[in-house]
């Protein structure tokens, strides 16, 4: 019957977490291949020397840990940073998805409400010279202009009424679409906490990648 040893199980497990971690923000850093692949194998020598080198330097005269010491203090600072690429691009990634899950109310194209109220305040200067105007004679037109400009005026405001109206859909649009994007906890915590969600979110990944660096150093 094999028995499992759970410590160098568990160091195992952390060590591949990390390099999978490490190997995909290598990958989303890198525009060409090449660069792709030297990132990635950046990332996968940093997270080897951070867990490796307190057990390979155990061993070595005091000179040799003292270097080992300040490599290994140098590529836990890097690998952290890294996991921290991988937390902040995998969150906005997820962040993405949140957002094309929602349903968005659809808003017809329209003008801007400052186009409407700047044609709704010409026609309301035609109208007041056309009833201060004292009809003398053709006063049919006069009346059918008044009229004309009278129905415009009111189109106008019914114009000025739709657009307010969608303004207040595509701002309830932006503010869901603000709302998922974060993510629910971060969210919650840096109104409690009154820090920026992105300062918050940058502090988290920094502590998730400090301690699983320090649990596959350790084991």
């Amino acid at each position: 019957m094999i028995r499992v040893r759970p410590v160098p199980l568990l160091a195992v497990v952390a060590t591949g977490t990390a390099i999978s971690m490490s190997v995909l923000a290598g990958w989303q850093r890198g525009g060409w291949l090449a660069e792709r692949l030297v990132w990635v194998a950046i990332g996968v020598v940093l997270v080897a020397g951070a867990h490796l080198l307190p057990a390979l330097c155990r061993s070595a005269p005091l000179s040799g840990r003292v270097v080992g010491a300040v490599l290994w203090l140098g590529c836990m600072a890097a690998a952290s940073y890294g996991h921290a690429t991988f937390f902040l691009l995998s969150q906005l990634h997820a962040g993405e998805l949140r957002v094309s899950a929602i349903p968005v109310a659809s808003v017809p194209v329209h003008r801007e409400l400052t186009a409407v109220m700047a044609d709704r305040a010409s026609v309301t200067a035609e109208l007041a010279r056309a009833d201060a105007r004292r009809c003398t004679r053709d006063c049919p037109t006069w009346q059918i202009r008044r009229t004309s400009l009278a129905a415009r005026l009111d189109a106008l405001d019914a114009e000025a009424a739709d657009v307010r109206r969608y303004q207040t859909i595509e701002d309830g649009n932006a503010e869901r679409r603000v709302t998922a994007r974060g993510d629910p906890v971060t969210s919650r915590l840096a109104t409690f906490c009154g820090i920026p969600e992105t300062r918050l979110d940058l502090f988290a990944g920094l502590v998730f990648a400090a301690v699983l660096e320090g649990v596959a150093c350790l084991l």
